[in-house]
């Protein structure tokens, strides 16, 4: 143990920047050189949590918030009980309150029950503040709600430019959120509230916005002089509610000229009219996220942007799972006619096609793509994939490549492939370049000669 205590204090230190806070409180507990390394790292008086109100997770909070009293500091609460309203109140939100001037960052969440004495420990001044992010919980089946005081922070928060918000009502905009650029707004889902666009109009810098929770199909139809100054500033919206979103809602022209949209919603008709804001020529991804383990969740981003850059459009939903609110199977697009001519390059997961191809149940013609990159994935297997992969006629270039482990394919299967998903109906007479990243091939295959070119 001797050797790993005499380490200097700056590598020290840098290790414990990797650990995760629980472990950090730990490793400061060995000795006393651990201790003055453990309190120099960011992890413990610079990022201060507090999930628990016993009193040493308090006393533990107090300490740290104490450690550099000169610089700022990020405070994230998270007290959702009900249970934990008197010990919130009694001692962490005076500190809260005293420290609120060196503040970088602050998010809480805690029970509704304590709103008043939340909005109490916010007023006063947070000259530090860039990211606010305030949620209310409340017990299953409790209706709540709450108005936002027009002087929290008392009007003084120059440097806030992120926002989030959970369950708040219409309220008109306080003073210090006014030059907010990106702001996140939660639907409670036991309310039936539209989403406050009174209150977004009057952020003039407002750049991103993302709605989610609850439904939609409640919100008003508001005059589009309303939409039109929210919009037309936007570079990015994201829209993940549930019941998808209400056409009439899209349909406004300054939804087309919004650079980057986000949705949950893959019903055919928010499909079609989302990718009618796009022209020329169209890259399209569609890939599934993984997890920090490398597994692969049951989510995809399925994405279509403009070769020039100026526009995309990004639908999010479940692999296995209808769009919300509708029995209808997702519509990935491919089939929408105006869309698929001006494809022309597509990368996908082949787990994803597999399922969508499985979904839709239609042959898919891309009659001008001229790149496709497939992402390989041991539990799809060749035969299978090549009768679901879309027609391409002048298809150039072909690329498979796996982001994990190395995947081995017979010969023959790979013929087998190529032939049915990629060189049948193919119009084109040069030969299809192949391109292996970490596909292994067993054998050289035979008969593709005259019309495939493989490389690694």
């Amino acid at each position: 143990m001797t050797r790993y205590i005499a380490l200097p204090v700056e590598l020290l230190t840098r290790t414990f920047d990797l650990l995760a806070l629980e472990d950090l409180d730990h490793a400061i507990l060995v000795c006393r050189s651990w201790r003055f390394a453990g309190r120099e790292c960011f992890a413990y008086w610079r990022d201060v949590g507090l999930s628990s109100i016993s009193r040493i997770d308090i006393q533990l909070f107090r300490v740290r918030l104490k450690y550099k009293p000169s610089s700022c500091v990020r405070i994230c609460v998270s007290l959702s009980e009900a249970a934990q309203r008197d010990g919130l109140v009694a001692e962490v939100l005076p500190l809260v309150k005293k420290h609120l001037n060196r503040v970088e960052q602050l998010r809480l969440s805690v029970h509704v029950g304590s709103d008043d004495d939340v909005f109490c420990a916010l007023h006063g001044k947070a000259p530090n503040l860039s990211l606010f992010a305030l949620e209310f919980t409340a017990t299953p089946g409790e209706r709540f709600s709450y108005f936002l005081p027009l002087d929290i922070f008392c009007c003084h928060a120059p440097r806030l430019r992120q926002l989030r918000l959970h369950a708040t009502v219409h309220t008109y905009l306080p003073d210090a959120f006014r030059e907010v650029t990106d702001f996140s707004f939660s639907i409670p889902s036991l309310r039936g509230d539209a989403f406050p666009f009174s209150f977004v109009d009057q952020m003039p810098s407002l750049r991103q916005l993302e709605i989610s929770g609850g439904p939609l199909y409640f919100s008003p139809y508001w005059p589009s002089s309303i939409y039109e100054p929210v919009l037309t500033g936007l570079g990015r919206l994201r829209l993940a509610v549930r019941n998808g979103i209400p056409e009439h809602f899209l349909h406004l022209p300054a939804f087309a000229v919004v650079p980057q949209i986000i949705t949950t919603d893959m019903r055919r008709s928010i499909v079609q009219i989302l990718l009618s804001h796009l022209v020329g020529n169209l890259d399209v991804e569609a890939r599934m996220p993984r997890s920090p383990r490398g597994s692969v969740e049951k989510r995809f981003t399925l994405c279509y942007s403009e070769q020039s850059g100026r526009c995309s459009r990004t639908f999010e939903a479940s692999l296995f799972r209808p769009s919300p609110g509708t029995e209808d199977a997702p519509c990935s697009g491919f089939d929408i006619p105006d869309v698929h001519c001006h494809i022309i390059s597509l990368s996908i997961d082949a787990i994803v096609w597999f399922a969508m191809r499985k979904v839709s149940g239609e042959d898919t013609v891309l009659p001008r793509c001229l790149r496709v990159t497939l992402y390989m994935d041991r539990s799809v297997p060749l035969g299978q994939l090549g009768t679901a992969l879309p027609l391409c006629p002048v298809l150039d270039t072909l690329e498979m490549c796996s982001e994990s482990e190395v995947l081995r394919y017979d010969a023959m299967a790979l013929r087998s492939f190529l032939d049915p998903a990629f060189l049948r109906g193919r119009t084109e007479p040069a030969k299809l370049e192949v391109v292996l990243k970490r596909i292994a091939i067993d054998g050289p295959v035979k008969g593709l000669e005259a019309a495939v070119h493989m490389r690694t």
